[in-house]
């Protein structure tokens, strides 16, 4: 009996590429240890690395609070952080599917300057459209609209037929329901919290505009290598 028989290859649990699975279980650890060390650990970890727009605003000189500079790193660690399991298990779900994509054509370290890139651009966007609203944001959602937003233009771009049709089709519907959620909410979803569609909108416009400089990169990549 050869080993080939005696011992067959197994399928990994989850059919993704590292980096992203990395990236999920570090956002699902960060949520499984703070959910066990309880209310006031979540209270600490909101109030260090949850966004709040006026650390932006007080940056910028607009508001006077004198929030110390290092508090800007939130518009990045608010990504990892979820307001509840559900929350959690949505927006990781996309993720995952989404970003693997991205990882298997643009490379892991692209995905998470992708990542890092978008959570930035919607704490900003969503900054800009409330003005000075003390709210705080959580959540990775921008970051997966932007793993959307890529995924999107790679089928706009695919040779195959009816992909093209396909992706536009898929970024009406995606823009369609990110805009019916902000007009109406989701209710008692998520615990009634209010959704960041203008964030949403900003990840997605980040991984647009990140599309040709991405791919330029991968073909550069692709032709060295073939030399």
């Amino acid at each position: 009996m050869s080993k080939e028989t005696e011992y067959p290859a197994r399928e990994p649990i989850f059919n993704a590429p590292p980096y992203i699975i990395g990236l999920c279980g570090v956002i699902v650890v960060i949520h499984a240890a703070t959910s066990l060390l309880g209310q006031e650990a979540a209270i600490w970890m909101l109030q260090r690395f949850a966004y709040s727009p006026l650390y932006l605003w007080s940056a910028l000189g607009a508001v006077d609070l004198n929030i110390p500079a290092l508090r800007l790193g939130t518009l990045v660690t608010h990504a990892f952080l979820h307001a509840d399991w559900l929350h959690l298990g949505v927006n990781v779900g996309l993720l995952l599917s989404f970003g693997a994509v991205v990882e298997r054509i643009f490379g892991g370290v692209h995905m998470l300057l992708v990542f890092l890139l978008s959570a930035v651009a919607g704490a900003v966007t969503q900054t800009f459209f409330e003005g000075t609203a003390p709210f705080v944001m959580v959540g990775a959602s921008a970051t997966v609209y932007a793993m959307m937003a890529l995924v999107v233009c790679i089928m706009i771009v695919s040779k195959q037929g009816g992909m093209r049709q396909r992706g536009l089709i898929m970024a009406v519907v995606l823009m369609g329901l990110n805009l019916l959620t902000g007009l109406i909410g989701l209710g008692d979803f998520l615990g009634g919290a209010e959704i960041a569609w203008q964030a949403h909108l900003g990840g997605f416009v980040l991984g647009l505009l990140v599309f040709k400089p991405l791919l330029w990169l991968r073909r550069r990549r692709l032709s060295q290598a073939g030399r």
